[in-house]
């Protein structure tokens, strides 16, 4: 694969990645701590998450392929970024596409927040756990995207290609629980 062909594919990946979790997390807050916990109980529990695992894991695969038959260099930064790539998407693909990846993840986080901030307290509740785990998402998403777009020169089209492709996937992903 060439050495542009790669490092496009890397960049569009992380780009989309990042933008679907910031348009989720603005979508999740504005409709509230209830209809987000509906969508994860429907999520858990539906087609869609072991359709994006295997999605997930597929690109990664894609992103070895290309790694493995590279015809160019990449930098240490780029080598950089195609690791953690690799790493969100087998690590988001396994606990998606596994039968209790998600359940086994969600029920971990949800028992840790509790247990930290006592049982039955306001602070223990899906709002604070929710908004907590959006604005620290969206954070996190707005910082890798910066880092993607800023490292180097990128096709606005690129950019503009990854947020359309980043709606797109999150309109499909949440089309029933938006019903």
């Amino acid at each position: 694969m060439a050495e542009g062909t790669l490092i496009g594919l890397v960049r569009g990946g992380w780009l989309v990645l990042t933008f679907a979790m910031l348009f989720s997390r603005f979508l999740f807050q504005a409709r509230g701590a209830a209809w987000m916990r509906a969508f994860l109980d429907e999520w858990q529990e539906g087609r869609a998450k072991r359709v994006w695992g295997a999605v997930a894991l597929a690109f990664a695969l894609l992103v070895v392929i290309g790694a493995l038959t590279l015809e160019g260099q990449l930098s240490t930064f780029e080598w950089i970024l195609l690791a953690l790539l690799l790493g969100v998407l087998v690590a988001d693909g396994l606990v998606n596409v596994l039968p209790a990846g998600f359940r086994t993840f969600k029920d971990s986080v949800q028992e840790a927040w509790v247990r930290r901030r006592g049982a039955g307290s306001a602070a223990a509740g899906d709002e604070r756990l929710f908004l907590a785990g959006n604005v620290a998402l969206g954070v996190a998403a707005a910082a890798m995207a910066a880092v993607v777009i800023a490292y180097e020169p990128i096709s606005p089209w690129l950019v503009a290609a990854s947020a359309a492709g980043a709606l797109a996937l999150i309109a499909a992903l949440v089309r029933r629980p938006l019903r």
